[in-house]
């Protein structure tokens, strides 16, 4: 290791530990982290997304709990996807009470719900992009 590379990483151990560490507090309102983890679910179904939010917060799942059902990373939401969260955690638009799950066609098939027809589809590509939206009544259905 060259002379200039060693000092180069002791420098920086000596920055890394010796500067405050600085935490940065969480300033988005909760329609615009559901709005993020919606565009990271299915950007393209993002009303439906936000319906299924509104959903478990309606039968007891807290704010601070709620978004840790949904697995894909939040992605920053457009302006439009924002509004349209707000909008339904609000009530100013409706919202279908039975969508309360929201599987990819792949977790259709894996949990054994394809052949159960669904309360709503998005579908962006046929057999490629597609989300089914399903009522809390479905897991009873789920193989295993």
């Amino acid at each position: 290791m060259s002379l200039q590379l060693k000092i180069a990483s002791l420098l920086w151990v000596i920055v890394f530990t010796l500067s405050p560490v600085v935490v940065f507090a969480d300033t988005n309102t909760f329609p615009e982290r559901v709005a993020a983890k919606c565009t990271g679910e299915a950007s393209f179904a993002v009303p439906e997304c936000a319906c299924t939010v509104k959903n478990r917060l309606d039968v007891g799942w807290s704010e601070a709990k709620v978004l840790d059902a949904y697995y894909a990373p939040s992605i920053s939401p457009t302006t439009n996807a924002i509004s349209i969260t707000t909008s339904i955690l609000n009530e100013e638009t409706e919202c279908n009470k039975d969508f309360y799950f929201m599987l990819s066609l792949q977790d259709t098939y894996y949990l054994g719900l394809h052949d159960i027809k669904p309360a709503g589809k998005v579908v962006r590509v046929k057999n490629v992009s597609e989300i089914w939206l399903y009522p809390r009544s479905a897991w009873e259905y789920v193989d295993g």
